[in-house]
């Protein structure tokens, strides 16, 4: 297998709320996070970069910092989102926000299996979702419940029938936008979606889902 350290980059988009940003640096520097780590930040304020610099975060990880202006909207947010992309040096590529944990057990697993299936653009795992003190928005908190996963119903996409999976993706949605997508594939869809322009995020993670399918095949890693 290739020197998955070399050919794997996170790249975390952040607007606003560093103490989510604090948390999830201290545990990505808690588990020794192995691979590359981009950083997007909208919020030009440069209160993460002096975050990353005062804790010295850099000592443990891998981090390159990208300072953007996304105050104009979503426009910007779409410019900040291909170019942080673009700006990845390696083979693989993976979304995050600042409040997701990430496995590292489980992008071992990812990585491995697409070295091996050429033909799949992505994949992923289960995402589990939770919730801190009764959906309050902090870092922290006594009373941590962990909420209904996703019921995936598409291991494999794209299905067999385009007009069958089109469909599926309306009535049963399930997030790729954290999948490892190959960079060229991700870099495609950025690129369209800075051109589209959406006017929400919610249309973008559509585009994702559909756009996707038409690039390659993805899969779900259940187990």
């Amino acid at each position: 297998m290739k020197n998955k350290l070399q050919s794997f980059s996170v790249i975390l988009l952040v607007k606003g709320r560093i103490d989510f940003t604090k948390r999830w640096l201290n545990y990505m520097s808690e588990i020794s996070f192995p691979y590359k780590i981009i950083i997007a930040d909208g919020e030009d304020d440069n209160l993460v970069n002096q975050l990353i610099i005062s804790q010295k975060f850099s000592k443990n990880l891998d981090i390159e910092f990208l300072q953007f202006n996304t105050h104009d909207g979503y426009e910007s947010y779409f410019h900040m989102l291909k170019t942080s992309i673009s700006s990845a040096s390696t083979e693989y590529v993976m979304l995050c926000d600042n409040d997701d944990f990430i496995l590292p057990e489980a992008i071992k697993d990812i990585l491995k299996f697409l070295d091996k299936n050429s033909s799949y653009i992505s994949a992923g795992g289960k995402i589990i979702n939770f919730e801190i003190d009764n959906y309050k928005n902090l870092p922290y908190g006594k009373i941590i419940n962990f909420l209904k996963p996703y019921s995936y119903s598409r291991e494999n996409e794209p299905v067999s029938n385009y007009n069958e999976h089109i469909n599926n993706v309306f009535s049963s949605f399930q997030p790729n936008f954290y999948n490892i997508f190959r960079k060229e594939t991700l870099e495609i869809i950025a690129c369209e979606i800075k051109e589209l322009n959406f006017s929400d995020l919610v249309p973008m993670e559509f585009y994702i889902q559909l756009r996707s399918a038409t690039l390659g095949k993805s899969r779900v890693l259940l187990n």
